[in-house]
C-alpha cells in the first residue's frame, strides 16, 4: 500500500496503465452498445465481447507477472479483493435497480427472478446454456441477459489466481496457459455448430480470455526495436479496423461463429491488444479524450445500456436507442465517481469489508427471491407435451373444469381481471317469450402450440351462445407445408417439416369429426416468420423475400378454401403477436398483412381476428403471455380463459352470428 498526497489510498499491486488500451476498451464497449441499440449497423457487434474477454486475459497477466517482477510472489487474496472492489459494487448496483424497477412496472416474473439470481451468483452464463436459449433469441424479454459475459470473465478471475499460484515460474505458467487454451479449442471443436453451447459455455469462451493471456506472457519483459514499434503500430490499427469490419460484414446468422469463429475473433483480438500495448503512435491515437473517457467507464456502461433499452422498448418508446445513450452516460457517470471509483480508490472507509460484501450479495439474492411471491407475473413454463396429450385424448377444455354456463355468458363472481376459478350459478330459466334461443356457434380452432394452449382454456369459458369442438391442434407446424425450417442459419440445415404437419387431410378428418362449423380459426405463423428452405424456391427464405410471400399467401389461400370446403362456414385466421425469438418484428407485421389480404380475397369466408394488436394493447399483457408468445391453460383456464371473456369470446359469436 501507498499513500499519496491528500491521503488517498492506493493499493501498489493494482493493475498499472497500459497505454492504448483504454481506447480499445471504449472501442469495445462502443460496438457492442451500437449492436444493441441499432443492430442493423453493426449486425456483428456482438465480437466486441471477444474483445473484452482478450483485454481481460491480457491485464490480469500481465498484473500477476509485474507483482511477481516487483515483490516476488504473488498474493491471491489481494488479487480477489481488487477484483471485489471494481466488479461487485456496479453489477449489484444493476441487479438491484433492475429488481426494484421491474417490480414496479409489474414485469418481473420468476424468469427475471432466476436470472438475477444467475447474475448475482455468476453463473448466468450456465443459467442461459442449460436453459437452451440460443445466443440473441428473445433477447429483450431479459434485462439482465448481457451478465452471460460477465459471469464467464468472474469464473475466469476465480480460478486464475490460483494457477498463477500453483505455477510460480514464468515458463511453467506460460505452458499451463497454452494448455488450457488448446483445451478450449478442443471443446469448441467438440461441440462446432451447437450455437448455444459455443456462445455460453465457460470452457469454450475461455479460449478467448486466455488469448489475451498468452500475448501478455509472450511479451513480458521482452524488449521492443524501433523498427518492432512500428510493425507493431501496422498490426495493431489493421486489428483494430478489421475488428469493426467483422462487426459490421457478419452477423449472429453468421454459421463459422460456431464453428471456431469466435474464437478466431478472439485471437485476432489478443493480437491486437499485444500490438498497440507496444505501438505508441496508435496508443496515443486510441487515448484521445472520447475512446479513453469510454474505456475507462465501459464497465458501468456496459452494465446500465441494456436493461435501460430493454425497458424503454417495454415501455414501447419510439426511438428507444437515442433515448437510452444519455441515460446510460449519465448514470455511467454517477456510478463511477460516487460508487465505484471512492470504493476502488478506498475513499470509502469500510471495517469489514466481506462481511459488507456478503451482506449486499445476500440482500440482492433475498430481494431477487422473495418478489415473485410478493405477486408477480406468472412463470413462462408451460408444460406442452401434456397439453398435446391433452387436446388428443379429449379435446378442447381437457385441461381445466368446466362449469355450468352461467346467464351472464361467463363465471358470474369471476372479474374479467383475475384468475378466479369460474363459479357454477343456476341454469333455472323463466320464459316471456316464445323466441327461441338461438343456436350456440359451432366453433373449432386449428393450428400450433399457439392455438393448443387457447383450445385447452376454452373449457373454462362457460358461455352459453358458443359450443366449441375438437379442431386439429399440433405443435411446431406452421400453415406453409412442406420444407425445412430454422430459426437462425446457426442451427444449420434446421429440421424438415414432417407430414404430421401437412393439413391436406387433417383438415378435413377433423371437420368430418366434429361436423360443420360456423367458425373455424386458425392460429398459425410462429412457424411461418421463421427462415424456411421450400424445393421450388431454392435456398433459404424468410417473409423478406417476395417470392416466399408470394408461396405462403398460396397457402393460407388453400388453407382457407380446404377448411370451408370441409364445412366451415368462416374461416377466421389470428393475427399473431411479434416475438424477436422467432424472427424480426417486421416479418410478422408481413404475415399479418397476408391474412388482411386473405380476407379482401375471400369475402365472406375468411375473416381476421386481430389477436396480436388485442394482446398490445392490454396493460397487463405479460401476465396474458408470459412466454410472450402462448396464453396458460392452468388453472381454470389460466390466462387463456381471460382471453376468452374479455376478448375471443364475443369476437367468435360476432364471427358465427353475421351474415
Amino acid at each position: 500500500m501507498v499513500t499519496r498526497a491528500g491521503g488517498q489510498v492506493v493499493d501498489s499491486s493494482a493493475p498499472e496503465h497500459i497505454a492504448g488500451l483504454d481506447g480499445l476498451r471504449g472501442l469495445a464497449v462502443s460496438v457492442v452498445v451500437v449492436f444493441h441499440f441499432w443492430p442493423s449497423v453493426l449486425p456483428g457487434g456482438f465480437i466486441g465481447v471477444s474483445l473484452f474477454f482478450a483485454l481481460s486475459g491480457y491485464l490480469i497477466t500481465s498484473t500477476v507477472l509485474r507483482e511477481r517482477d516487483r515483490t516476488g510472489g504473488f498474493s491471491i487474496g489481494k488479487f480477489y479483493v481488487r477484483r471485489i472492489r471494481r466488479l461487485l459494487p456496479a453489477s449489484l448496483l444493476t441487479v438491484a435497480g433492475v429488481i426494484v424497477f421491474w417490480r414496479a412496472m409489474g414485469w418481473f416474473t420468476v424468469s427475471a427472478a432466476h436470472e438475477s439470481v444467475t447474475a448475482v451468483a455468476q453463473v448466468a452464463n450456465w443459467g442461459q446454456l442449460f436453459g437452451g436459449h440460443a445466443y440473441g433469441q428473445d433477447a429483450d424479454a431479459s434485462p439482465l441477459l448481457h451478465f452471460w459475459s460477465l459471469a464467464i470473465e468472474e469464473q475466469f478471475y476465480w480460478v486464475f489466481p490460483l494457477l498463477a499460484a500453483v505455477f510460480a515460474s514464468r515458463r511453467n505458467f506460460g505452458l499451463a496457459l497454452w494448455a488450457l487454451f488448446g483445451a478450449s479449442i478442443a471443446v469448441t471443436a467438440l461441440n462446432a455448430g451447437n450455437a448455444v453451447v459455443v456462445y455460453y459455455s465457460t470452457f469454450t469462451r475461455a479460449g478467448e480470455v486466455l488469448a489475451g493471456a498468452v500475448a501478455a506472457v509472450a511479451l513480458h519483459r521482452r524488449s521492443v526495436s524501433a523498427g518492432a514499434t512500428r510493425f507493431a503500430g501496422v498490426v495493431g490499427a489493421c486489428g483494430a479496423i478489421a475488428l469493426i469490419l467483422v462487426s459490421r460484414l457478419t452477423s449472429l446468422d453468421t454459421t463459422v461463429y460456431s464453428r471456431g469463429g469466435l474464437l478466431a475473433v478472439g485471437v485476432l483480438s489478443a493480437v491486437t491488444v499485444a500490438a498497440v500495448s507496444r505501438a505508441r503512435a496508435v496508443s496515443r491515437l486510441l487515448d484521445v479524450a472520447p475512446m479513453a473517457w469510454l474505456g475507462t467507464r465501459s464497465y458501468g456502461i456496459y452494465l446500465f445500456h441494456w436493461p435501460i433499452v430493454v425497458a424503454l422498448r417495454e415501455l414501447k418508446v419510439g426511438a428507444a436507442g437515442l433515448i437510452a445513450v444519455p441515460l446510460t452516460l449519465a448514470l455511467t457517470v454517477v456510478s463511477f465517481h460516487f460508487l465505484e471509483m471512492p470504493i476502488r480508490q478506498r475513499r470509502v472507509v469500510v471495517r469489514r469489508p466481506s462481511l459488507v460484501a456478503i451482506g449486499a450479495l445476500a440482500g440482492v439474492l433475498l430481494a431477487a427471491s422473495a418478489v415473485p411471491a410478493a405477486g408477480a407475473a406468472p412463470s413462462s413454463s408451460i408444460d406442452f407435451v401434456r397439453a398435446q396429450q391433452l387436446a388428443a385424448a379429449n379435446g378442447p377444455g381437457a385441461a381445466v373444469t368446466t362449469t355450468t354456463p352461467s346467464l351472464a355468458g361467463r363465471p358470474s363472481s369471476a372479474p374479467d381481471d383475475t384468475l378466479a376459478p369460474p363459479t357454477t350459478v343456476s341454469t333455472a330459466i323463466v320464459t316471456t317469450t316464445s323466441v327461441p334461443a338461438p343456436a350456440p356457434v359451432r366453433v373449432a380452432i386449428f393450428g400450433d402450440s399457439k392455438a393448443l394452449v387457447l383450445a385447452l382454456a376454452a373449457g373454462s369459458y362457460a358461455m352459453p351462445d358458443l359450443q366449441f369442438e375438437s379442431g386439429w391442434l399440433d405443435m411446431g407446424c406452421p400453415v406453409g407445408r412442406g420444407g425445412r425450417l430454422r430459426i437462425s442459419a446457426r442451427e444449420g440445415r434446421g429440421s424438415d417439416v414432417t407430414a404430421k404437419c401437412d393439413w391436406t387431410q387433417r383438415f378435413p378428418d377433423s371437420l368430418a369429426t366434429s361436423g360443420p362449423l360456423d367458425v373455424a380459426v386458425a392460429y398459425f405463423g410462429t412457424w411461418d416468420v421463421v427462415q424456411r428452405n421450400i424445393a421450388s424456391l431454392g435456398g433459404w427464405r424468410t417473409l423478406d423475400d417476395a417470392d416466399y410471400q408470394a408461396w405462403l399467401y398460396q397457402e393460407l389461400l388453400a388453407a382457407t378454401d380446404s377448411l370451408h370446403a370441409s364445412g366451415a362456414r368462416v374461416v377466421a385466421w389470428a393475427t399473431v403477436t411479434p416475438n424477436p425469438k422467432y424472427g424480426h418484428v417486421d416479418r410478422f407485421d408481413v404475415y399479418n398483412s397476408l391474412l388482411q389480404r386473405l380476407a379482401i380475397d375471400r369475402p365472406g369466408v375468411a375473416a381476421v381476428i386481430d389477436l396480436a394488436g388485442w394482446f398490445a394493447a392490454q396493460p397487463d399483457v405479460k401476465t396474458l403471455l408470459p412466454d410472450q408468445v402462448h396464453t396458460t391453460y392452468e388453472p381454470a383456464g389460466g390466462t387463456g380463459r381471460l382471453v376468452y371473456q374479455r376478448f375471443l369470446g364475443p369476437e367468435l359469436i360476432r364471427l358465427g352470428r353475421a351474415n
